[in-house]
């Protein structure tokens, strides 16, 4: 006959069956919802903390991400709806977008090739005293 305590399926069962049913003698209805509440904070908004290699960072809450994560579907719905009913505005604004920046960037490139010759201009007249010196 040997001394060690045998724990059977059946034992356990019963241990685990005896701590669920004591557990709600153990624990009022107020300090299971304050539990429950802290739980909840903790798994849903507060910032999730990440070890990696050097240093330490933080992740968004979990509550975050997944409303972000919802909104952006809905959000991106919404706009091509309102995209779909306004063609005539949305395309007048791309038009207008457009012709702003090729000006600017023919502009952008016109003052690019100019300045360097300019400036060796400048520096001539300013040498033959036609022109002061402005530094």
């Amino acid at each position: 006959m040997s001394n060690e305590i045998e724990t059977s399926k059946a034992f356990q069962e019963r241990v685990f069956e005896k701590i669920r049913a004591d557990i709600g003698n153990l624990m009022t209805e107020d300090e299971l919802k304050a539990l429950l509440d802290a739980a909840m904070k903790k798994a849903f908004f507060d910032p999730i903390k990440v070890q990696s290699g050097y240093h330490d960072y933080e992740k968004e809450p979990v509550f975050v991400t997944m409303v972000r994560d919802l909104m952006r579907d809905r959000v991106r719905a919404a706009v091509d709806v309102w995209m779909e009913e306004n063609k005539e505005l949305v395309s007048s604004k791309i038009g207008e977008a457009l012709k702003a920046g090729i000006a600017g960037a023919v502009f952008d490139h016109l003052n690019f090739q100019f300045s360097g010759p300019l400036q060796i201009f400048r520096a001539e007249l300013e040498q033959r005293g036609i022109i002061e010196k402005k530094y």
